[in-house]
């Protein structure tokens, strides 16, 4: 060691930022360095000159990037930094909180028939119950909470407008299906007294009795609803909105002159009901500002092997050996439903707005929804934001599920159509008896479906009599 050196390594351990160790450790701004460089505070690397050779495990400054390299292999320049960026800024979101008001059922057109409007003032007396699934509910973006009024739109205004001791009653329900003539009990007032109806949206508040907080709504469970009132004259009826075509039986109802509303025993039913209004918690959107990251290259989870050249489908892109989404829901009440005629009792509540529609009822509900019956529309997705891949995969679980049963269903009506077509008179009586005792027990039609059909069968039967 030359004296210029040694007088160098002495300043050096004189300098009270720098400490250097006889095994070649250097300390800056520490005096106990443990590894060759030790560094207590920030390096900085200026520029990207480096030797024109680089050795592995080099470290420059790209300034064109604005990120470090690394000499990862000969020839080679890797960026250290990672590729996300974090990014604080506005955002919106659908959450439920606010105060909204929605629709259950979607209107496919008015009515002013008496057993149909809740308000038919052609008769002094009426009572109805009405059935609203908890998802006709929640599509139109009603969240769990309290319902503070209901309402019905009124387009054209009855007389007379005046309700004398209008009661509205509710409950939640597992119920799917207003089925029988009698009357079903355990509702609960939330509403009594005068009511007088007007044009446009009539509100009657559920707050002003006994529950000043309204009605409470768990939601997903289904609402009965009931209506009654107890008038001195008539004229004529009142005209609201009307959703027709249902799967299920939604209205049970009665109307009389005179009479007493509310006790009123007698009843038909029918497969629609009212457009029911209804304010409280919903769906609306939030604004913020939050953190978030932002990943500009595709991201491989796992080590899926994909033939070349599908590594991966570039930015923006997942790759992964699977997805799990705890949103997929196993759909065996489909089956449960059809082939014993009951769910489990989990099922019901949960599903209790399932029904298997006939294929005529399926064709008829596009027709109008422009949708399946069993996958949420183009109206949902935009409003209520995107569906998520579990939500999806568990509503065409359920699609696949249902048309299954409507190949059997087709299948099993070409091989007595076969049958038909191959047998005798007599013969082709007792297929047709046997279509009839099919149909007699087909819980997936409705009782018009039913009976149009066995009418028409009857029909068949009567004419080959005739014709020996």
């Amino acid at each position: 060691m030359t004296t210029h050196l040694r007088a160098f390594i002495f300043a050096l351990l004189l300098l009270p930022a720098i400490t250097v160790f006889g095994q070649g450790e250097v300390g800056f701004g520490t005096d106990t360095p443990a590894e060759k460089a030790d560094i207590n505070g920030a390096m900085i690397i200026r520029g990207a000159a480096v030797a024109a050779t680089p050795i592995l495990g080099t470290i420059r400054w790209n300034s064109t990037d604005g990120m470090h390299d690394g000499r990862e292999t000969p020839g080679v320049w890797t960026r250290l930094e990672n590729d996300e960026f974090e990014y604080n800024g506005d955002y919106t979101a659908m959450v439920c909180g606010t105060t909204s008001t929605t629709s259950a059922g979607t209107a496919t057109g008015t009515s002013t028939t008496a057993s149909e409007t809740p308000f038919a003032t052609a008769y002094s007396d009426k009572r109805s119950q009405y059935l609203y699934y908890g998802t006709e509910i929640a599509l139109g973006g009603l969240c769990a909470g309290y319902i503070t009024q209901i309402g019905f739109q009124v387009s054209v205004l009855g007389a007379p407008a005046a309700l004398n001791g209008l009661t509205v009653s509710m409950k939640m329900t597992t119920t799917t299906s207003l089925s029988g003539l009698t009357w079903d009990t355990g509702l609960t007032t939330y509403y009594n007294g005068n009511y007088t109806l007007g044009p446009g949206p009539n509100y009657i508040s559920l707050t002003s009795g006994a529950y000043p907080s309204g009605f409470y709504w768990d939601g997903y469970s289904n609402i009965e609803l009931e209506l009654c009132y107890d008038n001195v004259s008539s004229s004529f009826n009142t005209t609201v909105e009307i959703s027709s075509g249902l799967a299920y039986t939604a209205t049970r109802t009665h109307y009389a002159s005179p009479g007493v509303g509310c006790a009123l025993t007698a009843s038909v039913t029918e497969a629609k009901h009212p457009v029911l209004y209804l304010t409280g918690t919903g769906v609306g959107p939030t604004t913020g500002v939050g953190d978030y990251l932002q990943f500009n290259l595709p991201i491989m989870i796992g080590s899926p092997v994909l033939p070349a050249p599908y590594v991966h489908h570039g930015p923006g892109s997942i790759t992964a050996e699977a997805i799990y989404d705890e949103n997929v829901i196993i759909s065996d009440y489909v089956f449960d439903n059809y082939f014993d005629g009951e769910m489990s009792e989990t099922d019901k509540v949960k599903h209790a707005d399932y029904t298997m529609r006939s294929i005529d009822e399926m064709t008829e509900y596009m027709r109008i929804h422009r949708h399946l019956p069993t996958i949420r529309g183009r109206n949902d997705w935009e409003e209520n934001g995107k569906f998520s891949t579990g939500e999806l995969a568990s509503e065409l679980w359920v699609t696949y599920e249902t048309h299954a049963l409507y190949l059997k269903e087709l299948h099993e009506r070409t091989l007595v159509a076969e049958q038909l077509l191959m047998t005798s008179d007599e013969i082709l009586k007792d297929a047709y008896l046997a279509e009839i005792f099919r149909l007699n027990q087909d819980n997936t039609l409705t009782e018009s479906v039913k009976s149009e059909r066995i009418a028409l069968l009857n029909q068949k039967i009567e004419e080959l009599n005739h014709a020996k």
